[in-house]
């Protein structure tokens, strides 16, 4: 992409500048001195570089505070606007002195008047929106790009989100320690057993129905982490508690899918649980985010920590807001804080 763009600065101010002067040289019914020719050639080149590297300036300072994403309307009109704004008085610049110049240089009649200036304005603008044509290509091809690419980040990220939630859901302890807490409550209590298997199918049903969804309601995620929290309260008994606290409006509000699970399963994997000592997370929303927390009791057992689920959230956020997940650890609870996202939420910058 920037070898084409070295390119078209090479090759766009010359053509679009030689083929403006040929039409107006044709359109011309007077003789010029000698020497004319070239010098206006010249000219028209350079004003072409003027036009294509100031609108190349504006666009790439847009690129930074109005980028198309999201905003592809308004980011057209702004730069548009602003490309031939600067276009216009570059040409009625130049124009001027190119005819004071002749007219002192090769003592031509007085022909610099508003009616000239008029005509050579319109003259600029169309030129600069031929320049402008090729630049919007250009943005239009990049932003395509970069688009195409942050698809493919997004769904490599979503599928090792997707491998990561069910090794952990599927794993031979997971399985193992459902399927004893399954058979005991088939002899105990038949009705509870079916109980368990009916949140069993809710849990996985959820895993396979958001494999390929970018965001979720958080009404359907803490549907989910309702299911998933009661499996686990079947294994762990009073060792565990789960406390939501989430009003119903915010559950209108959209976040990535399967993310309270990877953050429970984060609190089990390194913390303890025991009736005396029980791991308590908790979920509850401050403004526009999420807090999911729990208890530190570090488990003496647990290897170095690879935060690769953490990493997972932090990706896919990154690929859908602007806004990121804050990690907050203190010497008693681990924090996190999930950005609450709406549909309507520009994408980020590339």
């Amino acid at each position: 992409m920037e070898r084409l763009e070295t390119w078209f600065r090479w090759l766009v101010p010359p053509l679009i500048g030689g083929a403006a002067y040929a039409v107006l040289l044709l359109l011309s019914q007077f003789e010029k001195p000698d020497g004319f020719v070239w010098f206006v050639l010249l000219h028209y080149v350079l004003l072409m570089a003027a036009f294509y590297e100031g609108s190349r300036f504006i666009a790439r300072r847009l690129d930074r505070h109005l980028p198309w994403t999201g905003q592809i309307g308004k980011r057209l009109a702004v730069q548009l606007l602003t490309s031939l704004a600067y276009s216009s008085v570059v040409t009625l610049l130049s124009y001027t002195a190119l005819k004071l110049f002749m007219m002192a240089r090769y003592h031509q009649p007085d022909h610099f008047g508003l009616y000239h200036l008029s005509l050579m304005g319109a003259y600029g603008l169309l030129l600069a929106l031929l320049v402008n044509a090729v630049l919007l290509g250009l943005g239009f091809l990049q932003f395509w790009q970069q688009e195409k690419l942050r698809a493919e980040r997004w769904q490599q990220e979503s599928t090792r989100a997707q491998l990561e939630s069910l090794k952990d859901q599927v794993n031979p302890h997971f399985l193992f320690n459902s399927f004893n807490i399954l058979s005991e409550l088939i002899d105990d209590d038949p009705a509870a057993a079916k109980h368990f298997v009916d949140k069993m199918a809710e849990v996985y049903r959820y895993v396979l129905s958001s494999r390929h969804v970018e965001l979720i309601a958080l009404s359907e995620e803490l549907d989910f982490a309702q299911a998933y929290a009661f499996l686990l309260d079947k294994r762990f008994g009073d060792a565990l508690r789960v406390q939501v606290q989430v009003p119903a409006d915010s559950q209108r509000e959209y976040l990535p899918p399967l993310a309270l699970q990877m953050l429970f399963e984060n609190a089990i994997k390194h913390n303890v649980a025991s009736r005396r000592h029980p791991l308590t997370i908790r979920l509850w929303v401050e403004g526009s985010q999420l807090l999911v927390s729990n208890n530190r009791q570090p488990r003496p057992d647990v290897g170095p920590v690879s935060r690769l689920g953490l990493q997972n959230i932090c990706k896919r956020y990154a690929y859908l807001s602007d806004q990121q997940p804050l990690v907050e650890p203190t010497p008693t609870d681990f924090l996190v804080r999930l950005p609450l996202l709406s549909l309507t939420d520009p994408l980020p910058a590339a």
